[in-house]
């Protein structure tokens, strides 16, 4: 499940390199499974990545505010988040609410895009993609 993302081919020699066209790979539960909803995450990984969010920004390391800006939130929402205890939780909280079918995994792949490409963040979330079926 966790080798979802885009992937290329690059190769080299003494003349040059070349690299391929990027090639997306999605995938998808085995029958007995399904996608788990964000509201389904557990207390336990949800306060993981909030933690890794809420870290003091280190260069190159996208942020929570990079987050909600990549799904549409405007500044004026951002500004609000800011002032609460947890930013980083409470914009988990609104995007939830914002998009109540969206799922760990189309979340995950979020983390794992060029502009972001947080994967401390995509390794944790892959751990609670999916969910057995009852």
């Amino acid at each position: 499940m966790q080798d979802f993302g885009r992937y290329f081919c690059r190769v080299w020699d003494k003349s040059g390199s070349v690299t391929s066209d990027i090639a997306e790979i999605d995938v998808f539960p085995a029958p007995q499974m399904r996608f788990r909803g964000l509201h389904e995450m557990e207390t336990g990984t949800k306060q993981a990545i909030i933690d890794l969010l809420s870290k003091k920004r280190l260069p190159g390391l996208a942020t929570w505010k990079q987050v909600a800006r990549r799904y549409a939130m405007r500044e004026t929402e951002i500004s609000l988040l800011e002032i609460e205890k947890t930013p980083a939780g409470a914009m988990l909280d609104r995007l939830g609410s914002l998009a109540p079918n969206l799922t760990v995994y189309y979340l995950c792949k979020t983390f794992k895009e060029s502009g972001l490409r947080r994967l401390d963040v995509a390794n944790k979330l892959s751990k609670q993609m999916v969910i057995s079926v009852q």
